[in-house]
């Protein structure tokens, strides 16, 4: 496979195995640029530090193509909701497009080009925030390749320095629990219930996080996300050693499959309603 030329964000902590296995995926695609965010050693963690450290080097000796390398590597622990946002706005200080990849979400080789395709196609659309590579809900019927809704697919994901310009880590604009109008357009009484009650909990720096406040900033914008019609991201982290997916949800679709090119792109762009109310249901 020739070298490919969107940048891609690496992000890691204490996983090696989880690690070299997403690794060795982005491995084979060649990025001709990464980005390599790593989170510190908790204090008091037994051999937290190791751990940590046999990553750093494993990625050191197994970048072995032509690469330019960045890194930003904690000293000591941030938390996955400072790390992943800093980290992040740090690759966005250098770059307009970005491929963001996880320690335990492991895409299939069809993701990146995926990504590379719609990054190119709906760079100027400006109510499209981000591309997803999960789906939450198994495979959607119909010919379209992808579909478009509210709901946050970041098992893998690809977005534009344009949507992460307006990101706020601390969404200083839910103070008075001010639930965007657009949210009581698709989601049901018990779903925005939910996610008020995950707001509140970012809010007040409860819950580290920082995914939820891009689901936020979506609905905050009354904007867009693309998933998938097919899985193409495997998480593999479930276990007691994650930080939040120590189980699997019941309802949470997370095998990962091949996208078929060239795809057939949507004839609009417009909210898929069934997939969102589906997302939406498996969540809760």
């Amino acid at each position: 496979m020739n070298q490919f030329d969107i940048p891609v964000l690496f992000c890691t902590f204490n996983r090696l195995e989880c690690t070299k296995r997403v690794f060795e995926r982005i491995r084979e695609v060649k990025p001709a640029k990464m980005y390599l965010v790593s989170d510190g050693p908790r204090e008091n963690i037994v051999d937290e530090e190791k751990k940590v450290n046999s990553i750093r080097r494993y990625l050191d000796e197994h970048v072995d193509w032509d690469c330019q390398i960045y890194k930003n590597y904690a000293e000591k622990n941030m938390g996955c909701g400072k790390r992943m946002s800093s980290g992040i706005s740090w690759a966005f200080e250098q770059e307009e497009k970005l491929i963001i990849i996880e320690d335990d979400c492991l895409p299939d080789l069809s993701f990146f080009r995926y990504c590379e395709e719609l990054l190119e196609l709906y760079k100027e659309d400006e109510n499209i925030m981000l591309i997803g590579g999960s789906n939450s809900i198994e495979e959607m019927e119909g010919e379209d390749s992808f579909v478009f809704t509210p709901y946050l697919e970041n098992w893998g994901w690809a977005t534009w320095k344009r949507t992460w310009e307006k990101y706020d880590y601390d969404i200083l604009s839910w103070e008075g629990r001010k639930i965007p109008p657009y949210m009581k357009t698709f989601m049901s009484d018990k779903a925005i219930d939910f996610y008020a009650r995950l707001f509140d909990l970012v809010y007040t720096h409860e819950l580290d996080t920082w995914d939820y406040q891009l689901q936020y900033l979506i609905f905050q914008q009354e904007a867009l996300t693309i998933a998938p019609q097919k899985c193409l991201v495997k998480n593999i982290g479930f276990g007691p050693d994650a930080t939040h997916t120590k189980t699997k949800p019941d309802k949470l679709y997370s095998e990962d499959h091949r996208i078929s090119f060239p795809m057939q792109i949507p004839s609009c762009v417009k909210n898929n309603e069934e997939y969102t109310k589906r997302a939406f249901e498996a969540l809760i």
